[in-house]
């Protein structure tokens, strides 16, 4: 979380349990997009939903391929405009070369002022400033994430949380926790935990 003043209560947007995969239609704050990443809905004081999709992995020489990653905000601090964990980007490191998230397929955030989860698409832009970037809400956010490629074990997903760890001369930030998950698809019984990032540690390699 930045060092800001507000305060906001936590809303749940885009509940986890109605993610949808490409074949079970939609749900009245879900759309299904087998190409495309997430949007934003809106509603006063938060957001809603997300849209679900993507592509699917699948298993070659054995290896599980994964296709999605999950993270999930774990701090307790639900205040100011950027509550919880401040997500600028997500990557997945695939035989050393970093790929950045391309799509969101769900997400559930807070309450403050950054609430467009598309901010954590891409390579990380908020060039250590408190901008271009989402914040989770605290206990209870998420942000689900495709890449336009599969990954597995030996490769590396990297969390661009927006603390000390990643901006070492933001010495007034703070480092918030987060769980790290990872998937074949985008159902959400289909996530495997890999580690928690925060508190100096933003990459994880995939067991």
């Amino acid at each position: 979380m930045l060092a800001l003043a507000l305060t906001s209560s936590l809303i749940a947007c885009g509940d986890l349990n109605e993610t949808e995969d490409n074949t079970s239609g939609s749900t009245s704050n879900s759309t299904s997009n087998a190409t495309t990443g997430g949007t934003t809905g809106g509603t006063t004081g938060g957001t809603t939903g997300g849209t679900t999709g993507g592509t699917t992995g699948g298993t070659t020489g054995g290896d599980t391929e994964y296709a999605f990653v999950l993270v999930e905000d774990l701090s307790t601090d639900m205040s100011g405009e950027s509550p919880g964990a401040d997500i600028d980007a997500i990557s997945v490191t695939i035989s050393g070369a970093e790929t950045f998230a391309s799509g969101i397929t769900d997400f559930g955030l807070g309450g403050g002022s950054n609430l467009d989860p598309n901010q954590a698409l891409g390579a990380p832009d908020s060039g250590c400033m408190a901008t271009n970037f989402v914040s989770l809400g605290g206990t209870g956010g998420y942000l689900m994430a495709e890449f336009g490629a599969t990954f597995k074990s030996g490769d590396s997903v990297t969390v661009y949380e927006l603390g000390p760890t990643t901006c070492p001369d933001q010495t007034d930030w703070v480092d918030e926790d987060y769980r790290v998950s990872i998937s074949v698809s985008n159902s959400t019984d289909d996530f495997i935990e890999i580690g928690v990032g925060g508190t100096g540690l933003n990459t994880i390699t995939v067991p």
